[in-house]
């Protein structure tokens, strides 16, 4: 799996970090993630990893739940071994499509993540296929125990225009 990992500017080896996994929505990329919270990521000296889905779509790239939530599940525990990151400080931040791949990942892993930011999350505007069988409605509910999620929606509804 393709990713980016942006590590604190002043970063200390001694030192013990955040880490802000940060899932991209459909028809972007791993740069766009970054694009987006890489600033305030390193102005909280902050870790940010930004995986890339697998299947290409559009001008970029769309999710393929199943697949890639093991592959970033991979990632983070390469990442946590890899770096001074303080594992209870894991927080999970999806735009649109990436929201959905991070109901996979909280369904797979309840306690994985101490926070959830779901912005911009829409509903599904592909063939279900897609899917690899849906969210698992059982580890959702096990992990609204142990992750508060912010949820971040438009109110409009664009098949109406």
């Amino acid at each position: 799996m393709e990713y980016l990992l942006q590590t604190p500017r002043s970063y200390n080896a001694q030192a013990v970090y955040p880490l802000w996994l940060v899932l991209h929505g459909a028809y972007a990329n791993a740069e766009k993630a970054l694009a987006m919270f890489g600033a305030e990521a390193e102005e909280l000296a902050t870790f940010l990893l930004a995986p890339q889905a697998a299947r290409p779509c559009g001008d970029g790239y769309c999710w393929s739940y199943a697949r890639d939530a093991k592959a970033i599940h991979d990632l983070i525990e390469t990442t946590l071994a890899c770096y001074p990151i303080d594992r209870t400080r894991l927080s999970l931040i999806g735009h649109s499509m990436g929201c959905v791949m991070g109901l996979w990942l909280m369904a797979q892993n309840p306690s994985l993540c101490r926070f959830f930011a779901a912005l911009g999350m829409g509903s599904a505007f592909e063939p279900w296929e897609f899917d690899d069988g849906g969210v698992d409605q059982k580890g959702l509910s096990v992990s609204a125990n142990f992750t508060p999620i912010l949820l971040a929606v438009d109110q409009s509804d664009p098949a109406r225009a």
